[in-house]
C-alpha cells in the first residue's frame, strides 16, 4: 500500500510563507504541468493542510510531510481548496527554476546578501 503524505501549515500569514517555500520546491523538483499536491481545510481547527500523494513522496520528504491516510475531501472536516499550482510553458521554465534556485540561495542563512 502506498502511503500518502500530508503537514500542517498553520493559520494566516504562515500559510503563505510555507506556501511559498513549497512553490520554489515544486518547480525545482517537479515535471511542467504536474501538480504534486492538494490544499485543503481542516474544518474543525481551520489550518491548512497540504497533501502529497504517494507518486509525490520525495517532494513530501523534502517539504517535511510526514505519511498520512489518503485524505477524505467530504467537504465536512476536509474542504479541498481545489487549488492548482501556476502550470508554465516549457518555454519559461528553465528561465523561472535558475530564477527560483537564485532567490533561494539569496534567502540562505549565512548569505552575504542584504537582508530586507
Amino acid at each position: 500500500m502506498s502511503s500518502w503524505f500530508c503537514r500542517r501549515l498553520g493559520h494566516g500569514e504562515q500559510v503563505f510563507k510555507e506556501l511559498k517555500r513549497l512553490r520554489i520546491m515544486r518547480y525545482q523538483a517537479c515535471l511542467i504541468g504536474q501538480d504534486p499536491y492538494r490544499l485543503a481545510v481542516d474544518t474543525l481547527t481551520a489550518e491548512t493542510i497540504v497533501y502529497f500523494g504517494p507518486d509525490d513522496s520525495s517532494l513530501a520528504n523534502a517539504f517535511g510531510a510526514t505519511p498520512c491516510n489518503e485524505p477524505m475531501m467530504d467537504g465536512i472536516t476536509l474542504l479541498d481548496l481545489d487549488f492548482k499550482p501556476l502550470a508554465l510553458p516549457a518555454s519559461e521554465f528553465g528561465f523561472l527554476s535558475s530564477l527560483l534556485v537564485s532567490v533561494a540561495d539569496y534567502n540562505q542563512p549565512g548569505s552575504n546578501a542584504p537582508r530586507a
